[in-house]
């Protein structure tokens, strides 16, 4: 009896031990798959575009641009969104290729292509009330390695240039704040509420005026409704929403955009953007208005820097529903010391209605990093996010979410 259950402890040990060697060598080869999609396009793009960089001439036509790289990991620490189907863990990659091929001094072929997970844009008129509706649906949290990618053409453009002014025609992104372009200031995962008031992919025209302490833009466009505005490969679907706001076709839409320097290292943004209906039984005119400022201090004597910036946004008739309101409001504190950066930032959405109580979200985050010589850049990130929603008049919904992340990231200029 004593030596059969030797035997059986024996047996429970070595199962025991298997089972954990099992789970090991399982997640390692999960790292290695990480590691391998970031690596082996590193190194492909380094040597393709080495000799490029050693130039000090070209020859026309040429190509400049930029590829930036970034595998994000974002894990849940607790919420009460009640969201049971959510996973903890969030990983995937994340490519912005932007190239430009010069014809000329004056002349150039502009685009910018992502490579990124993709979803199904929300052309149901059933949804022409919600928020989503026009908009590609949230990515569900998940590990991505190689499922669901697509590339994306954000930018597809023609563009003409002098030494003061610049025009171009095609499909491009519209200026209209600096807030969600300051990824560096903004953590790794808290841009959320500043998509909501950015303008990207559209067809139209743009002119800027490029003085030396002033610019100014006018963007003039309809949302695009091309085949470019799905996805090759993926889930991405062509946008089709007719009565979303911008999806006119007389090119009435605008946005007017200006920044100048006050000082040395002041400088300030004013912008104002209007987007039409295509049916006024549906949707009315959305109208909003902006104002930022960004304090710059060079890394100094003592190898430190900061960035100090803020930007306020007042949206009327939010998404193209009649008296509803909606303020932006975001600041950012980054530091840079050698190499690291550091900082904090706050955003806040108040979403104001004649027949709701209102409704705000906040969100809080902290984040460090550092860029390696090569310049490989390690990013981490903790962000508090609460919500409050709007049911009826009376009744309100909170959630509250916390997470942590990760970027490893890389980006080539030539």
């Amino acid at each position: 009896m004593l030596s059969y259950c030797r035997y059986k402890i024996i047996d429970l040990i070595y199962e025991m031990v298997y089972k954990s060697l099992q789970y090991i060598f399982i997640k390692i080869m999960k790292i290695y798959r990480y590691l391998v999609t970031f690596i082996i396009p590193f190194f492909m793009l380094k040597k393709a575009f080495s000799e490029v960089i050693k130039k000090d001439t070209y020859y026309f036509p040429y190509v400049s641009g930029s590829i930036s790289i970034e595998e994000k990991y974002d894990k849940l620490l607790d919420s009460n969104d009640g969201a049971v189907d959510d996973k903890k863990n969030f990983l995937f990659t994340n490519i912005n290729t932007k190239l430009n091929l010069n014809f000329t001094n004056n002349f150039l072929l502009g685009t910018r292509i992502l490579l990124r997970p993709t979803s199904e844009q929300i052309n149901d008129i059933k949804s022409v009330y919600n928020d989503s509706y026009g908009n590609e649906s949230t990515l569900k949290r998940d590990l991505y390695f190689f499922k669901s990618y697509g590339f994306i053409f954000e930018e597809v453009f023609i563009e003409y240039k002098e030494e003061y002014f610049c025009a171009g025609i095609g499909k491009f992104n519209p200026n209209f704040g600096l807030a969600y372009k300051n990824d560096r200031y903004y953590g790794i995962f808290g841009q959320n509420i500043v998509d909501q008031y950015k303008l990207s992919e559209v067809l139209g025209i743009f002119v800027v005026m490029q003085l030396p302490m002033l610019n100014l833009r006018l963007d003039l466009f309809n949302k695009d409704r091309t085949f470019l505005s799905s996805s090759l490969f993926g889930l991405r679907n062509s946008y089709e929403a007719d009565y979303s706001i911008g999806s006119t076709k007389d090119f009435l839409n605008f946005s007017f955009s200006s920044d100048f320097l006050i000082k040395e290292n002041i400088r300030m943004n004013f912008a104002y953007k209007n987007l039409r209906p295509k049916s006024y039984d549906f949707k009315k005119n959305e109208s909003s208005f902006l104002a930022g400022v960004e304090y710059i201090v060079e890394e100094g004597q003592f190898n430190l820097g900061y960035a100090a910036s803020a930007e306020a946004v007042y949206v009327n008739n939010y998404n193209g529903d009649m008296g509803r309101h909606v303020g932006f409001i975001t600041t950012n504190l980054p530091f840079f010391y050698s190499g690291w950066n550091f900082g904090i930032n706050y955003s806040l959405k108040m979403d104001f209605e004649e027949s709701f109580d209102t409704a705000y979200s906040q969100l809080f985050g902290a984040n460090i990093g550092y860029i390696f010589k090569n310049g490989i850049m390690l990013d981490f990130a903790r962000k508090f996010e609460r919500e409050v929603y709007k049911t009826s008049k009376f009744t309100k919904e909170k959630f509250n979410l916390s997470s942590w992340g990760i970027r490893l990231s890389y980006r080539l200029k030539f």
